[in-house]
């Protein structure tokens, strides 16, 4: 029995559906993992009275049926977020840096701290690797995709809480007081 062109097109486009939905999957795992590192490192930083309010969410829809690991708050994404929608978000205050998969279009990252915007930029995908943790990826000038010097999640929360820093003791001079009430 031959199969008509529809046939063929129509098995063609639900394999390619499958394999979107599999790579949707993996991403979606590899950030979750990344979640739960990120929760783990800011273990010995993350404290109710500190100013810094530092903390870690792993935002998702379809909702989320995964269980919280410690340090980590697992979030429903709005509506207005397509379906398979899943991001990463370190937070201190108003300031975040956020890793975002958005299935059939990119994974990247987004952020509002002004020293990391290129870094942000750069970054293409999350994987797991052959050592069991995840890892960013970045593309390069030339097209490449690389593991940066940046790519685990202690080195980003290293790198996001230096970057933070100097953006609050900037916050600090909008009025100006005496040099010897400046934090160091």
């Amino acid at each position: 029995m031959m199969t008509s062109p529809i046939q063929t097109d129509f098995q063609r486009a639900a394999d390619a559906a499958a394999a979107a939905d599999q790579a949707a999957a993996v991403a979606h795992a590899a950030l979750f993992d990344f979640a739960r590192e990120l929760g783990d490192a800011t273990a010995p930083v993350r404290k109710g009275d500190s100013p810094l309010g530092l903390r870690v969410r792993f935002v998702r829809r379809t909702p989320p049926h995964f269980d919280a690991p410690a340090g980590v708050h697992v979030e429903e994404a709005p509506k207005e977020r397509p379906v398979g929608f899943a991001s990463v978000v370190l937070e201190a205050r108003d300031l975040y840096f956020a890793i975002e998969s958005i299935p059939g279009v990119a994974v990247a990252a987004v952020t509002n701290v002004p020293a990391m915007d290129a870094y942000a930029a750069s970054i293409c995908g999350v994987h797991v690797a052959d050592d069991g943790k995840p890892h960013l990826l970045v593309a390069t000038a030339e097209g490449a995709v690389v593991v940066p010097a940046v790519h685990s999640a202690r080195l980003l929360l290293d790198a996001f809480v230096a970057s933070v820093g100097d953006v609050f003791l900037t916050r600090a001079r909008f009025n100006p007081l005496p040099q010897a009430a400046l934090p160091a």
